[in-house]
């Protein structure tokens, strides 16, 4: 900073790292000392400071050199896991790679800790010691979960019971859980059915406290926590300074910026019956996008597809549509949204879709028609 003589009076500004504070010192040194011997007159004789201008000049280029050396171009680090059941890729920008290293790592644990707390397939989850004690007492769980079942009571009230957390005995009887696809008996669905609705969730809140109010009954988060994990990764790596990146959970992804090159992040929306093509394309400005579909997982028998997205009421694969995509402030919300639009159909969907603030949807019907919320349309650049 120049004071009114013409001194400069701090180079803080001008140095960063330690090596560039040892510079400092030793510019500031012989800087002062130039000072000194120009600026201080013998007896009898005026300022000398007049006869150093180039000397002057010399050292504020030296400073400016040494100081305000250009900072190094952002890279792209990339990097996939797979967790919560699912491929999770995390795109972030940076310059400094330890410091991008550090933010992948924290977001990465960040995904394991909510996989540990809410998975659905291991017996030492929180969520698993709610399923084991069905039909009796209240469980204690963390206020975390105990928020996160509350939210999904929420969608289920707002979807009609489209969205149920409860569907974990019928994940189970088609072999959701582990993979091992199968078609159960009209018998064998017929006798899951009483153990799924929503309002058999019953929730205390002091303490945080679920009980499920029937033997056998089982919540499955299979269709919110890859969203919410995916809102706690973003939310990790803002809090390290990341101010560009795009984390994808299986389909369920969300934005923080912009791209290096400073546009909006393009996402892809997957037609549901080209495997290797993309239907419509999106860009999207800090926001979350989820696409449900009966592609994702699925498996033929005697030439009809059986998928995972399961319709609560009849214990059986949704028919209504090949695949939905919500696009919301939240990837918690698109997730949810996207499951219980998928299981209303197109046309009570968009009704829903519609009536919400900030959410959007694109929807592919089960012929294969495509429809899009009024505030999406001339948004979306689609394949033709």
């Amino acid at each position: 900073m120049i004071n009114k003589y013409g001194y400069l009076e701090k180079l803080e500004i001008f140095f960063e790292n330690k090596e560039q504070r040892v510079k400092k010192a030793q510019c500031t040194c012989w800087y002062m000392s130039i000072l000194r011997r120009s600026a201080t007159p013998s007896i009898g004789e005026k300022s000398n400071f007049s006869r150093y201008p180039y000397v002057i000049a010399g050292c504020w280029l030296i400073l400016l050199i040494g100081g305000c050396r250009p900072a190094p171009p952002p890279n792209i680090y990339h990097e996939t896991q797979t967790l919560l059941g699912t491929l999770v890729e995390i795109k972030l920008i940076a310059t400094d790679p330890s410091a991008a290293s550090a933010a992948l790592a924290a977001a990465f644990a960040e995904f394991g800790r909510i996989d540990n707390l809410m998975s659905f397939q291991s017996a030492k989850s929180q969520l698993a010691r709610i399923n084991q004690a069905a039909g009796g007492k209240a469980v204690s769980i963390d206020a975390e979960l105990f928020q996160l079942v509350l939210q999904s009571k929420y969608y289920a009230e707002l979807t009609a019971g489209a969205f149920d957390i409860s569907i974990g005995p019928l994940s189970r009887l088609w072999g959701l859980d582990n993979k091992q696809y199968r078609k159960p008996s009209s018998e064998e669905i017929a006798a899951k059915l009483p153990l799924v609705g929503y309002s058999m969730i019953l929730t205390q809140s002091k303490p945080p406290a679920v009980r499920l109010a029937r033997p056998g009954m089982s919540i499955d988060l299979g269709a919110i926590a890859k969203g919410y994990a995916v809102d706690k990764a973003i939310n990790i790596l803002k809090r390290r300074g990341i101010s560009s990146a795009l984390v994808n959970a299986g389909g369920d992804i969300r934005t923080i910026g912009t791209r290096p090159d400073g546009n909006l992040w393009n996402i892809g929306i997957q037609h549901p019956r080209k495997p290797k093509q993309i239907l419509a394309s999106l860009r999207v400005d800090n926001q979350a996008v989820v696409t449900s579909g009966d592609y994702e997982q699925f498996f033929m028998y005697q030439g009809v597809r059986y998928h995972h997205i399961l319709d609560p009421a009849t214990g059986r694969p949704a028919r209504g549509c090949q695949a939905v995509t919500v696009v919301a402030q939240s990837t918690a919300a698109a997730d949810a949204l996207a499951t219980g639009v998928f299981v209303l159909g197109p046309e009570k969907g968009m009704k829903l879709i519609e009536g919400l603030p900030d959410t959007e949807a694109l929807i592919v019907d089960a012929a294969g028609n495509v429809s899009v919320s009024s505030g999406l349309k001339g948004k979306l650049d689609f394949n033709h």
